[in-house]
């Protein structure tokens, strides 16, 4: 990490700091629903359910990019019950169920096979699935290991 070009970003946070009401990564869809806040910086979901309850609620993808995410099921090497663990995932790979958790939970849905009984609105939601050429721009957060030291530092100063 370049403790300059970290330095710089942080003052250049420090004047964005009068326009920002509050750091909310669990759930930062209430202030725009009651109308507290003008914008929020949200995960998909959020997006897609803040506009089931307000819907002049708009989803931009910024041009430079976004962030992209996975959800993984994984089994411990040294799971007690491996069986009730993979009859759990292969239940909820059911694309009749997998649909239905989509429709609580609207994040991208891997299984393609739960697809058809997908809501429409949900499919052709871009705060859910993006457009493939905005997906392209996407990036994973990586692992910065040790370096999460200094960013940790510089929020907590950002946010004082």
């Amino acid at each position: 990490m370049n403790p300059a070009a970290l330095a710089k970003a942080k003052e250049e946070l420090k004047k964005l700091q009068k326009n920002i009401k509050a750091y909310d990564s669990d759930s930062p869809k209430t202030s725009l629903i009651n109308g507290e806040s003008k914008a929020i910086f949200a995960w998909g979901a959020e997006g897609s359910l803040a506009r089931r309850e307000n819907p002049n609620v708009r989803y931009v993808i910024p041009k430079e990019g976004l962030f992209l995410q996975q959800d993984n099921f994984v089994i411990p090497k040294d799971a007690k019950n491996i069986k009730a663990a993979e009859l759990f995932m292969n239940f909820i790979m059911e694309p009749e169920i997998s649909a239905e958790i989509s429709l609580h939970f609207p994040y991208g849905n891997p299984n393609i096979e739960a697809y058809p009984y997908i809501d429409k609105d949900i499919m052709e939601d871009i705060s859910v699935y993006p457009p493939k050429e905005k997906l392209k721009k996407g990036e994973y957060l990586k692992d910065i290991g040790d370096a999460v030291i200094m960013f940790d530092k510089i929020w907590s100063e950002v946010k004082q």
